[in-house]
């Protein structure tokens, strides 16, 4: 058996090799080479025991432990990659993960939706009985009466205890802006977003309203990897409600 384990992973390193060899001979299409090669890292790993890794890649690679990681972060990432292929093309792969930390890089893709991960809007919906999802789609909206990018969720009405998962880009701070001015007039709003400490919106909600940091660990989205920045619920309650408080929650993600 372990001869058969060997024989394996000596063939994977050899793929491994191969596209790493290609990834250099063919800069258009470095990045589905970067991915493949973390296939096939990825698959070699899962098969050797615990301690095994370092020593393998020693033997086996043309290339270092470091490229050896970026590839497999590669594969990880290949749906975010593939649906963002215009913005990383030209990207180095040493800078490939300071790049995929960024949340701007999330949700603001026009070919990706992002959507919340069910079981986490379930436990939610549990504890507040969510009535309108403000930012949706309507093949992922999470309640029956939603917004979507046709009917402009910025300009409605949001009243009762609405649910938001906004998008990640700049245009973020208009969402966390309306969800501030209509939890002013009255609504309860629960948002997740991206644990950007240093952004003027995070940190007014910092100081004025319940925020639970989520971990350990990170949240892992609906049809896609996890995402390689923390996440938070920000809960913004009408002026007669609030509470500020920030808490540490610890939740681990479920599968649907």
């Amino acid at each position: 058996m372990e001869e058969i384990v060997k024989a394996t992973n000596s063939a994977l390193a050899k793929e491994a090799n191969s596209h790493h060899r290609a990834a250099g001979d063919l800069a258009v299409n470095a990045w589905e080479h970067y991915i493949a090669a973390g296939g096939a890292l990825t698959a070699a790993k899962g098969k050797m025991k615990h301690g095994k890794w370092l020593t393998w890649v020693d033997d086996n690679l043309e290339f270092e432990h470091a490229t050896a990681s970026r590839y497999v972060v590669a594969y990880k990432n290949r749906e975010v990659i593939r649906a963002n292929f215009s913005r990383v093309r030209n990207l180095a792969l040493r800078d490939m993960e300071k790049f995929l930390a960024d949340p701007a890089f999330y949700q603001s893709s026009a070919e990706t939706v992002w959507s919340t991960p069910l079981w986490l809007y379930n436990l939610l919906d549990k504890e507040f009985g969510f009535e309108t999802d403000v930012c949706a789609t309507p093949e992922n909206a999470k309640c029956k009466r939603f917004f979507t990018k046709e009917t402009d969720g910025l300009s409605q009405d949001w009243d009762g205890i609405c649910w938001m998962n906004p998008p990640y880009g700049r245009e973020i701070t208009n969402w966390m802006r309306k969800a501030r001015d209509s939890a002013n007039e009255g609504a309860t709003i629960v948002c997740l977003v991206p644990g950007a400490y240093e952004t003027e919106w995070f940190w007014s909600s910092l100081k004025e309203d319940e925020v639970r940091l989520i971990g350990p660990g990170r949240v892992k989205w609906t049809g896609m990897t996890s995402a390689t920045f923390p996440s938070a619920v920000i809960i913004l309650r009408p002026p007669k409600k609030r509470t500020n408080k920030i808490v540490s929650w610890e939740i681990n993600n479920e599968k649907e």
